[in-house]
């Protein structure tokens, strides 16, 4: 699976809570306000240690959505916003996929996505809770090939 990375403005429909359990739901404007309150953007000064680590980050998603033997049916732009405690663990997933077609594989992508944010930690740490956002564009397999 290909994965091409970019960074652009916040803009989030759906979370996906890390807990014991598997939590998603839509995303209203109270809890994106609570999220807004809590989590800092920019803590990190070093900007070609934060482009590493969130590319880290996003090549080794779509490593475990590949291993789980998950691909989306064609080419998916998806907007990811992490939050992340200070020692870097994920505490909350949102996600925007562009398009407006209906999308079977959804509740696929939120349960890997899920189990891969159960295990990985951000390789940047900071003093308070913290998020990272930007796009991610997943190719199937049968793309990249041709």
């Amino acid at each position: 699976m290909k994965l091409l990375i970019s960074f652009f403005v916040i803009v989030s429909i759906t979370v996906a809570k890390i807990d014991e359990g598997k939590i998603c739901k839509q995303l209203t404007e109270e809890n994106f306000k609570f999220i807004q309150e809590t989590y800092a953007e920019g803590v990190h000064e070093d900007g070609e240690a934060v482009f590493e680590a969130w590319r880290k980050t996003l090549s080794n998603l779509g490593r475990f959505l590949s291993e789980n033997e998950f691909e989306w049916d064609m080419e998916r732009r998806i907007f990811l916003y992490f939050c992340f405690s200070p020692d870097g663990t994920i505490e909350y997933v949102f996600y925007n996929i562009q398009g407006n077609e209906p999308l079977e594989a959804e509740e696929e992508f939120k349960h890997y996505t899920s189990e891969f944010a159960k295990t990985w930690e951000y390789p940047l740490t900071a003093e308070i809770p913290f998020a990272q956002c930007g796009t991610a564009v997943f190719t199937p397999r049968s793309r990249v090939e041709e």
